[in-house]
């Protein structure tokens, strides 16, 4: 009798998926239940007005025409950065409210985890982006002080909802 030999690395979860008679490949493997009250409902329910809040905050700071989003490095390279994990963490958050009530322990491993830290780097970006811009316009002055307050609401509005985000995404799982 020859044993299956199960596979290890990034594509191990290969091995949890069987053909069946009709030759579709059916999930085998191991679930992985939400943590909190209400489920899969209850954690999008209370997520996903953040995530779409942190977008839209996000975008819109990005759209002021604020001289230092235009001409400082120090101010583009945080806010870059924050829009790459903000893209990463609704990719990891679609990821994985798509696999259902129960979530497959594979997609579980790639996403749930990764949540929280992402959350933490955004915040971490949009720091140092608030604090280029507040550096910026000490050393250049303020061209106009409604958009400069608006940039600065919306970075705080990005930390707070992060903030949310990881702090549910750690009850959850």
């Amino acid at each position: 009798m020859s044993k299956e030999k199960k596979k290890s690395g990034r594509k191990s979860y290969l091995s949890d998926f069987s053909l069946n008679a009709a030759g579709e490949y059916i999930y085998t493997g191991k679930y992985v239940d939400y943590k909190c009250a209400g489920g899969r409902k209850e954690y999008v329910k209370k997520n996903i007005p953040f995530y779409i809040v942190l977008v839209v905050f996000l975008i819109t700071a990005g759209c002021l025409p604020i001289a230092a989003m235009l001409n400082s490095w120090y101010v583009i390279i945080p806010y870059m950065l924050e829009v790459l994990s903000c893209a990463f963490l609704v990719y990891s958050f679609v990821k994985l409210i798509s696999d259902g009530d129960r979530i497959r322990e594979y997609v579980y491993k790639q996403t749930a985890p990764r949540i929280p830290k992402i959350c933490l780097f955004n915040i971490v970006a949009a720091a140092l982006c608030l604090i280029g811009l507040v550096i910026f316009s000490i050393i250049n002055g303020i061209d106009s002080v409604l958009f400069f307050v608006l940039s600065l609401i919306c970075k705080l509005v990005c930390i707070s909802c992060s903030a949310v985000i990881m702090r549910t995404s750690k009850r959850c799982f």
